[in-house]
C-alpha cells in the first residue's frame, strides 16, 4: 500500500488556500495598523490656531455676578473679542441666551415650585438689537442668567474665529 498523502486528502490545495486566506485576513488589519504617520510642520496658519480668542461685553469679562441695574446698561455694549496681545477683532456673529428664575403654585399640591424659562437666539451683529436690549432689560432680576455663545470674530484676513463665551448672572 503505497499511498500519497494526495490520494489520502484530495482536498488538500483547498485546505491550504482557505488556511492562507485566513492567515492574510488575520494579519493584514494588525499590519495596516503599524503605518507610520506624517508628523505635520508648524506653519503660519498652525500658529494662528494656536490663538486663544476672548470675549467681554463691553469690558467686563465673563464669570461675573452683576446688579441688575449694570446688567441693563451693559446689555447696550458690543461684545469685544481680543487675542493675547490684546489685539481686538470685530464680532461677526453670536447666540444669545437669557436664563430666567421664577416660581409658580402647583396645582395638585398647592405648594410653590420653582421653574426656569430659557430663551435663545443668535444675532449676525456685535450686540444685542434694541427689541432684546428693551424685553431683556425689563425683565431682569435676581438669579437670572445671560449667555453669550458661539462668538464668532473675524480677522484683517478674513478668516474666522470662535471666541470663549461669556456668561453672567444677575445678583
Amino acid at each position: 500500500m503505497n499511498q500519497s498523502f494526495d490520494d489520502i486528502c484530495p482536498m488538500r490545495k483547498m485546505i491550504q488556500a482557505v488556511w492562507i486566506s485566513i492567515l492574510i485576513v488575520y494579519f493584514v488589519p494588525a499590519y495596516a495598523q503599524h503605518h507610520k504617520k506624517a508628523v505635520p510642520r508648524k506653519t503660519e496658519s498652525a500658529k494662528k490656531a494656536d490663538t486663544v480668542f476672548t470675549a467681554t461685553l463691553g469690558d467686563v469679562p465673563s464669570g461675573q455676578l452683576l446688579p441688575a441695574s449694570f446688567a441693563k446698561s451693559l446689555l447696550d455694549k458690543p461684545l469685544i473679542v481680543r487675542d493675547q496681545e490684546h489685539q481686538s477683532f470685530p464680532v461677526i456673529s453670536f447666540s444669545f441666551g437669557y436664563q430666567a428664575y421664577g416660581t409658580y403654585v402647583n396645582d395638585t399640591t398647592g405648594l410653590p415650585e420653582k421653574t426656569s424659562t430659557y430663551i435663545s437666539f443668535p444675532f449676525n451683529s456685535d450686540r444685542l438689537d434694541s427689541l432684546w436690549r428693551t424685553r431683556i432689560g425689563n425683565e431682569l432680576k435676581t438669579g437670572d442668567q445671560l449667555y453669550f455663545d458661539h462668538i464668532i470674530a473675524e480677522d484683517k484676513n478674513g478668516s474666522y474665529h470662535l471666541s470663549s463665551p461669556l456668561h453672567f448672572t444677575i445678583k
